[in-house]
């Protein structure tokens, strides 16, 4: 497996523009990047958090996507206790995280530490990209979008898609019982659901490259992988440019 010092990964991450008060989104698959050498495994999370921390200091806010699915299958969703799924090993350290606020969705919420941290999360959205979620805040405040080891694909598609209400997608309620505190009660929120009778699957690869070409994305090369920074506004400005042009250009393979 690949190494990297911490000295490169905190000089990575000023190459692709990070900086103090900087509000990040991170998604990440740290495993593309390989393990920080004199470092054991068990610290490699609290490490890659300190670096970031202290180049983005008290002012910054540190975001990740902690979605899970199971409130949509019937299955209760605890928002101090439910566990994120598939979205990696950093989102579950970050919303494990003594001082983590972690936003209302029971689906497709996030978890956030920092200075903006209570403000992406306090409002009760009743979807997870709607003008009042916290990818909407997200982008009202100017915040990057930073990917450790993964492409330049990230959740914050999704609202766009949203704010163009795709025709690809359709509202969707799901109901269930919702615990905070230990208190339960039966709440309802929606999702903007792909519509599986046609299957439309985001070409990633397509976005990248539309980004990329603007000049908008970041890059430098870090152990076996890449860490990329795109601005959510830039990201906005280009993506959506395209959607009103074209309402399938995210799902069409041309």
């Amino acid at each position: 497996m690949k190494e990297y010092s911490k000295q490169e990964l905190k000089d990575a991450l000023l190459d692709i523009g990070l900086i103090r008060g900087d509000t990040l989104l991170i998604h990440s698959a740290l495993f593309r990047l390989g393990i920080i050498n004199c470092t054991e495994v068990k610290d490699i999370l609290n490490t890659i958090y300190t670096i970031i921390k202290d180049i983005i200091g008290d002012s910054g806010t540190i975001v990740v996507p902690t979605f899970t699915f199971g409130f949509s299958s019937g299955e209760d969703f605890d928002i101090e206790n439910t566990a994120s799924k598939n979205m990696g090993n950093f989102s579950e350290y970050i919303r494990t995280h003594e001082a983590s606020v972690r936003s209302k969705h029971p689906i497709q919420s996030v978890s956030a530490l920092g200075d903006k941290a209570k403000w992406i999360c306090e409002l009760n959205s009743y979807s997870g990209f709607g003008k009042d979620s916290p990818f909407a805040r997200l982008l009202e405040a100017s915040g990057k979008i930073l990917l450790l080891g993964r492409p330049v694909s990230t959740s914050f598609v999704h609202l766009l898609e949203e704010y163009n209400q795709v025709p690809y997608r359709f509202w969707k309620e799901f109901s269930g019982n919702y615990i905070k505190d230990g208190l339960c009660e039966y709440k309802t929120y929606g999702l903007f659901v792909r519509d599986h009778a046609t299957n439309p699957q985001i070409q990633l690869k397509k976005i990248e490259s539309v980004l990329t070409l603007a000049g908008k994305v970041k890059s430098c090369k870090l152990g076996g992988g890449m860490v990329h920074s795109i601005n959510t506004k830039d990201y906005f400005e280009v993506v959506n440019e395209k959607l009103q042009k074209d309402p399938y250009f995210c799902v069409s393979e041309v």
